[in-house]
């Protein structure tokens, strides 16, 4: 009988100590929770006390996106980077925000000739990104650092010559687009000023044009009634103020003087 007690006995006390073990020897496990820019809950991973957390599983692809259209941002890094953790934590994402910036408009919109290339002069174009850090200022907030860049000398115009430009028009739409994309940065409209001047549609100017303008101003000047066709009214008010007078036909007669020796000579030369 003390045999059998004995026996019991021992395996009670080998159960009771085993069990215990069994409970401490179970992994402690952790969530790792990974939120967005907005703090928005993009995945939860769930790890064992002193397993590698998986940064690659994080599909930080899905958090670029375009603000406006000047505006993108996309995944820069996150803010704290441990390998294991022992207890549950969070991890922010930091964003790089680019933001393109026109900084000076095409100066020429007025062409008065259907060769040549379209002039960008004036234009400025830059990008500004801006990137999150994981340090933060006395309020709390991720102190960011910014860069810009210069990119006016990338960006072409389409189309980026007169005459396909007017080909089939006096006026066009002019897109500029970076190098390497396809979607204009900035649009503006140009005209086409080519017959200015040419009042009897001869396709040159000379002192004939000028003496028709000063002779029509003359006429309609003393008379109370009276009036010049659209196209005249188009080709004569060289000044472009809405009137035909002896202004217009000074004009036309000083450029006909002036590209008489110098084949470089245009109306933007003149009225500028």
């Amino acid at each position: 009988m003390k045999k059998i007690i004995a026996a019991a006995l021992s395996a009670a006390l080998t159960l009771g100590a085993a069990a215990p073990q069994s409970v401490f020897a179970a992994d402690k496990q952790y969530k790792v929770t990974f939120v967005d820019f907005d703090d928005k809950v993009i995945t939860v991973q769930t790890v064992s006390e002193g397993q590698q957390i998986d940064y690659s599983a994080v599909n930080v692809d899905a958090l670029q996106k375009h603000i406006d259209k000047y505006t993108e941002q996309a995944f820069a890094s996150w803010d704290i980077t441990p390998a294991t953790t022992d207890r549950d934590i969070t991890i922010h994402a930091l964003s790089k925000t680019a933001f393109i910036s026109i900084d000076g408009v095409p100066a020429v919109t007025s062409y008065y000739s259907r060769s040549g290339k379209i002039d960008l002069f004036g234009f400025k174009a830059a990008i500004t990104v801006t990137t999150q850090t994981p340090a933060k200022d006395a309020n709390g907030n991720y102190i960011t650092e910014s860069s810009t860049i210069d990119i006016t000398s990338s960006c072409s115009a389409s189309p980026s010559n007169l005459k396909e430009a007017f080909y089939t028009s006096d006026q066009a739409v002019i897109d500029i687009i970076p190098l390497g994309d396809d979607k204009p940065l900035y649009s503006y409209a140009i005209k086409c000023y080519d017959y200015l001047g040419d009042v009897n549609e001869n396709g040159s100017i000379d002192s004939v044009d000028a003496s028709s303008v000063l002779t029509t101003y003359a006429q309609y000047a003393t008379s109370a009634s009276g009036s010049v066709s659209p196209e005249y009214l188009k080709r004569g008010d060289v000044n472009m103020d809405g009137l035909l007078d002896a202004r217009d036909a000074s004009l036309i007669l000083s450029y006909y003087a002036l590209s008489s020796v110098d084949s470089t000579i245009d109306w933007n030369s003149i009225l500028s």
